[in-house]
C-alpha cells in the first residue's frame, strides 16, 4: 500500500478518531490503493493500529445501510483458515459516526503483518487468491441474500450499464466524446457479444462484488491467504461476478490502466492455478455457475471498462482519477483484455473441465 504520514494537525482526523476510541491517535497515514473512499492508518498512543475510513457518498448514497450490510456479514466470515475484520462502533455504540459535514466515518481492524497486490508476484499467490475466494463463498453458501441491502441496483447488470453509456454519449463534452470514438464500435459490438453468453440461470447469492486482487489480503511473510476487505459492495449477486472479477486482475498481465496496450496479456498458467486454488473449496457451486467462469472471465473487465468509459463521457464523476485521461486509458485496457479473454474461452472451459 501506498502511504505518507500525515500531521496529527491535519483538521479533523484526531477528533474523529476520538468518536470510536478513548485512547488517542498518536499518527496516520493515507492509504492510496482504493479507488473510492478515503481511507486512512492511524496509530493510536498505544501503538495499536485501524483503518478509518470516509464513505464515498457519492457512491454510497445510503452509508447506513451500506454499514448494516458490513456488521450483519462480518460474523459470517470467521474461521480457523479465515482472518476476521473487526468492525469497531462508536463510543455512542452506532455503526459509523457523522460528522458535521455529513460525511459518514467508520473504523475497522488493520490486518498486521499482512499485503495486498494489484497483480499476483508469482504463481503461488494467482493459486492461495482462488483458494481465498472460495473459502469466502464457503463461509456464506448458507447466508440468506434476501435481508440484505441492495446498495447499488443492477451494480454489474450490463443492459443497465449500456443505457447509462448511451445517456452518457448525449450529455458528453465534444472533445471528451471525439476522444472516445475510436471504441465505441467495439463497445456496441462486444455487449451484444455478451448479454448472448452469460448465462441467466444461475442462483442468487450474497456476494462481495468488487474482488479484484487487491481487496485481498495476504501474510507479507509467506503470502498465505487470509481475508478479503472492502466489503461495501457485499449485497445479493451472482457467483460469476465474484468470479471474474477476480480473475481479471489475477490473470492480466498489466494494471488495468495500462497504457501500452501491447503490454496486456492473458496468463494461463495464472488460470490454471486461480482454478486450482478455487478446487479445494468445490461444495458451493453448481454445474451452470462451474460452466459460466469463462464468460464471466470477459464480461467483468468489460464491465468495469463500460463503467470506465461512461464515468470519462461524464466528467469522472465516480472513480477518483489522477489524469484527465485516466479512465479512458482504463477502458482501452479493459477492453484489450476483454478481447484476449474472449479468445481463451476453449482453453479456460479445457482447464475447468480437468480442475472443477
Amino acid at each position: 500500500m501506498e502511504y505518507g504520514t500525515i500531521n496529527m494537525d491535519r483538521p479533523g482526523i484526531q477528533e474523529i478518531f476520538s468518536k470510536f476510541s478513548n485512547c488517542p491517535a498518536d499518527s496516520a497515514r493515507p492509504l492510496n490503493q482504493g479507488l473510492i473512499n478515503d481511507t486512512f492508518q492511524v496509530r493510536d498512543v498505544e501503538g495499536k493500529l485501524y483503518i478509518l475510513q470516509k464513505i464515498n457518498r457519492e457512491v454510497f448514497s445510503e452509508p447506513g445501510l451500506l454499514m448494516e450490510n458490513i456488521a450483519a456479514v462480518l460474523p459470517l466470515l470467521s474461521a480457523p483458515d479465515y482472518t476476521r475484520l473487526e468492525l469497531y462502533p462508536t463510543l455512542e455504540g452506532k455503526l459509523s459516526y457523522q460528522d458535521g459535514q455529513s460525511e459518514h466515518w467508520r473504523l475497522l481492524s488493520f490486518i498486521q503483518g499482512s499485503v495486498a497486490f494489484d497483480l499476483p508476484p508469482n504463481l503461488e499467490v494467482a493459486e492461495n487468491a482462488g483458494w481465498l475466494l472460495g473459502k469466502f463463498h464457503s463461509l456464506l453458501q448458507h447466508a440468506d441474500p434476501s435481508p440484505f441491502n441492495v446498495l447499488i441496483p443492477d451494480f454489474h447488470d450490463l443492459q443497465y450499464r449500456f443505457i447509462q453509456f448511451e445517456k452518457a454519449l448525449e450529455i458528453a463534452d465534444p472533445e471528451r466524446l471525439q476522444k472516445a470514438k475510436p471504441i465505441l464500435g467495439f463497445v456496441t459490438h462486444t455487449a451484444a457479444i455478451l448479454q448472448q453468453l452469460v448465462s441467466e440461470d444461475l442462483p442468487l447469492r450474497l456476494c462481495h462484488n468488487d474482488t479484484k486482487l487487491n481487496n485481498m489480503l495476504f501474510s507479507a511473510r509467506d503470502h498465505a491467504p487470509l481475508c478479503l476487505i472492502d466489503l461495501d459492495t457485499i449485497m445479493p449477486g451472482h457467483l460469476h461476478y465474484d468470479l471474474g472479477d477476480a480473475l481479471r486482475t489475477v490473470v492480466s498481465t498489466a494494471p488495468e490502466d495500462e497504457r501500452q496496450l501491447e503490454n496486456i496479456g492473458f496468463s494461463e498458467p495464472h488460470f490454471t492455478a486461480f482454478i486450482e486454488g478455487l478446487s479445494q473449496h468445490l461444495d458451493f457451486m453448481n454445474e451452470e455457475e462451474k460452466k459460466e467462469i469463462p464468460n464471466a472471465v470477459a464480461y467483468m473487465p468489460f464491465m468495469h471498462g463500460l463503467r470506465a468509459l461512461t464515468d470519462y463521457l461524464e466528467g469522472d464523476i465516480y472513480y477518483k482519477v489522477n489524469s484527465p485521461e485516466q479512465n479512458l486509458e482504463r477502458s482501452y485496457s479493459l477492453f484489450r483484455f476483454t478481447e484476449l479473454a474472449l479468445s481463451k474461452r476453449e482453453f479456460m472451459e479445457h482447464i475447468i473441465r480437468e480442475k472443477l
